[in-house]
């Protein structure tokens, strides 16, 4: 017990602040005097240390550079030499392959150096870093099995995009981003990413890929005819203008095969969607629209050809009966003749007679 209590006197003791400005921690550092000096005396301290590095960095002994880098920049920030510091430790970790602290010297650069005359080749840097985390270069798991590490290098993709949103690694970056999405099957993720590029940079190289790239996406999303074709359309739509605009481009026929495919699929849910008018419903003017609809999506396509069977019968169903009181199927019939049914073989409904008025009593 009395043990304890010593123990607890003296933290105590340590603990006491030794001036008003100052104290020391059980556990810690002693407060940092650079935050008390102008610029200038922190140029004056830090410039033997900045030239010392220097020499270790041309003498290629990057170990002993790195660690005089590190602490000129966290003693000496406001001094002429923190800048100068950190890119070179920037470019001595990126030679080294330490992907983290690359980034975060480059980072730091852009945000407490704004006006540092390197901005470019900062850009530069942290792009290459990501792509590092992208293809695993020097990447490692447990400092053993080679990996990548995608999180990551999306992170920083997007922080080239933020960084430097007119600069040309910009638009590259998004569509690095959108490829990563999309292979991790995230199509929404990449539609998004393709979407900004496409927005944003409109004449950049890569936006005729993005166009090609988003058509692809929604092509991807396609269930089936059956189906919503709210996809199909998005397809279709992005295609066509691909097509519009870069006839030149070297995949304008892998453009033209797609929008092929997804006109096709189109017209064969409008086909699934005629068919049911017609057999289910028996409203032939319905089912009329839909089948007109599958020929001018794919004139060429089997859908159009069937379609073009069911209008020949509505076409002899309006000529045998011009009043158009379509034939109407029993319940037995809706059964019986789900499939072969042929409402030219039933007679249309006849008329029904209006009741005659009751006269009222006098």
């Amino acid at each position: 017990m009395h043990r304890l209590i010593y123990t607890l006197l003296i933290a105590s003791f340590l603990c006491l602040p030794l001036q008003q400005s100052q104290a020391w921690w059980i556990f810690g550092k002693k407060e940092k005097e650079w935050k008390k000096l102008d610029p200038t005396q922190q140029n004056a301290m830090a410039e033997s240390a900045y030239h010392e590095g220097l020499s270790s960095y041309q003498n290629g002994d990057y170990s002993d550079a790195e660690d005089i880098f590190e602490d000129i920049y966290k003693e000496y920030p406001g001094s002429k030499y923190a800048p100068d510091s950190l890119f070179l430790l920037a470019k001595i970790s990126k030679q080294e392959q330490d992907w983290d602290k690359t980034y975060a010297a480059c980072q730091r650069l852009l945000t407490y150096y704004p006006d540092y005359g390197k901005f470019d080749e900062l850009i530069q840097m942290q792009f290459e870093v990501a792509e590092a985390y992208e293809t695993g270069k020097g990447v490692k798991f447990l400092w053993l099995i080679p990996t990548r590490n995608l999180d990551r290098a999306l992170a920083i993709y997007e922080s080239v995009i933020a960084n430097a949103p007119y600069s040309d690694w910009a638009p590259i970056a998004l569509m690095r981003v959108a490829i990563i999405h999309k292979m991790r099957k995230k199509t929404i993720l990449a539609a998004d990413a393709l979407d900004r590029l496409i927005n944003n940079y409109p004449d950049c190289l890569a936006t005729a890929d993005a166009y090609l790239q988003l058509a692809e996406t929604y092509n991807q999303q396609v269930d089936g005819p059956e189906y919503d074709q709210g996809c199909t359309r998005e397809a279709i739509s992005y295609y066509q203008t691909f097509m519009i605009l870069f006839k030149d481009n070297p995949a304008i026929a892998r453009g033209e095969k797609g929008l092929e495919k997804m006109n096709d699929i189109h017209a064969k849910s409008n086909l699934v969607m005629g068919e049911y008018y017609f057999k289910s419903q028996d409203d032939y003017r319905a089912a009329k629209v839909f089948f007109n609809q599958a020929i001018t999506l794919a004139p060429e396509s089997h859908s159009a050809n069937k379609a073009r069977e069911y209008l020949n019968i509505i076409d002899q169903l309006d000529k045998k009966f011009p009043d158009g009181r379509y034939p109407v199927r029993n319940v037995w019939q809706h059964l019986k003749f789900w499939g072969t049914y042929n409402p030219l073989d039933v007679d249309a409904p006849t008329p029904t007679e209006e009741a005659e008025p009751v006269a009222s009593a006098d």
